[in-house]
């Protein structure tokens, strides 16, 4: 393809222990002059829980201090919604793939719904773009 780069994929987190908050397990990376992202995600929950989900948000920023979360917009006939963007799945591997425009992104996770033992997760990043 025409004008095409990529970059070797980014390991974010390697089994990663969860935390029931955010700010456990956080990582910056930088994204500028790239326009897509994609997330390879590897959840697994301990053996010994059911319910268990993994979040996930990404923040934004174009100068690595000043933070905001990728919002969504619902729209209806009359009206659009922006609300902040987080990720929920269940045990298991995803991959997301998400348009950029910033020069660096921040990936945080955490674990819901444990009872006695958290879980792990894996995340790789690939950046590409015209």
């Amino acid at each position: 393809m025409l004008n095409y780069t990529s970059q070797p994929v980014i390991p974010l987190f390697n089994t990663a222990t969860l935390t029931a908050a955010y700010t456990g397990n956080r990582k910056v990376f930088e994204t500028g002059g790239f326009s897509k992202l994609s997330l390879d995600v590897v959840y697994n929950m301990d053996a010994g829980e059911t319910l268990n989900l993994l979040e996930f948000q990404l923040e934004a920023s174009n100068n690595g201090t000043d933070w905001f979360i990728l919002a969504i917009d619902t729209t209806t006939t009359t009206e659009s919604t922006i609300t902040e963007r987080h990720w929920e799945m269940s045990e298991g591997s995803q991959n997301i793939l998400i348009d950029i425009a910033y020069k660096y992104m921040r990936l945080s996770l955490l674990e819901s719904g444990v009872v006695t033992t958290f879980g792990t997760a894996s995340v790789t990043a690939t950046l590409s773009g015209l």
